[in-house]
């Protein structure tokens, strides 16, 4: 289950869902207590997900709280793996956002004129 406070839900919300449902490990945390009774920082350890039978979404709007179901199967899980990689192969290659990293390899180059010397200069992968 999945605890929501916005405006609404979402079907894009099935995606994470999924991604949480089919995951292969989960971080378990074991709270510390320090040698008189203070707090520690916890510690986490990966663990097997456990099977999931059903995916709920519990909406929280004011004073109540709508249950729903979520349809996040197999084949949503494949979406999100798509996504995944769209998101790897070119939003991290293209997009603005990550113009300082190292993934960074935008498919269109600077304005050329016809003064310029018209080499491939700016498609350093060509």
């Amino acid at each position: 289950m999945d605890w929501k406070t916005g405006r609404g839900v979402y079907d894009d919300f099935a995606l994470q869902q999924a991604a949480y449902r089919y995951s292969d490990v989960m971080l378990a945390e074991t709270p510390q207590t320090g040698p008189r009774g203070g707090r520690r920082p916890s510690l986490w350890a990966e663990e097997p997900m456990p099977q999931v039978d059903s995916v709920l979404i519990a909406h929280v709007t004011g004073d109540t709280v709508d249950l729903h179901p979520v349809h996040a199967d197999e084949t949503v899980f494949d979406v999100f793996l798509y996504l995944l990689e769209v998101y790897e192969a070119w939003i991290r290659r293209t997009g603005w956002e990550f113009r300082d990293a190292d993934t960074y390899a935008p498919t269109i180059g600077a304005a050329i004129y016809p003064e310029q010397d018209l080499t491939r200069e700016g498609f350093p992968n060509e």
